[in-house]
């Protein structure tokens, strides 16, 4: 919740900045592990996404999740785009990786969506909401901390983002069981 929330950021290109926010994508993959677990707020960097990287992740999402018969809410090229240079919303990060231990999560999940990535640490983000008005400021590298009046704005413009209950012969997003996890 709020209150445990430290204003914990990290900066990362678009397109895949907003997929991660709008539950789309849920391994963000780094060199680098974190110990850090629960709210993460997602900024998106300076540079313009490229046609092709937004064409390209888009079908590549919908092919995950028409593969698992999960049904799809619009991607952000029907609604608000990849703005950048913004404060987008947060995932909570429910536990970090080796790429090992990710692809033996993948095999012994079948029926959750089989999301690539072939980084050394893995961030498994769940629960995404996104700011309803995104708020322009610069980033930095790694995770960083949000300036506290920032903090205090974003946390009363999040919205939950809400995913279509699935119709006849549709199923769930899977994931994986988490050891400690609710």
């Amino acid at each position: 919740g709020d209150s445990e929330d430290v204003g914990q950021c990290l900066s990362m290109h678009q397109p895949w900045a907003s997929l991660l926010v709008y539950g789309f994508k849920r391994a963000e993959g780094r060199s680098w592990k974190t110990d850090h677990r629960g709210r993460l707020w997602i900024h998106a960097a300076s540079k313009p996404p490229e046609d092709h990287d937004i064409e390209l992740l888009e079908q590549t999402y919908r092919s995950i999740y028409e593969a698992q018969g999960v049904p799809m809410p619009p991607v952000p090229s029907q609604g608000s785009g990849y703005p950048t240079s913004v404060l987008l919303g947060c995932v909570d990060i429910e536990e970090c990786w080796t790429k090992e231990e990710y692809t033996k999560v993948l095999q012994s999940n079948p029926s959750m969506p089989q999301e690539e990535n072939g980084s050394d640490h893995i961030f498994w983000c769940l629960r995404p909401r996104r700011l309803v008005v995104p708020l322009k400021m610069s980033g930095d590298n790694k995770i960083w901390r949000l300036p506290k009046m920032s903090l205090s704005a974003a946390q009363r413009g999040l919205q939950p983002v809400r995913w279509p209950a699935p119709g006849d012969g549709q199923c769930i997003m899977n994931t994986p069981d988490l050891p400690g996890a609710a």
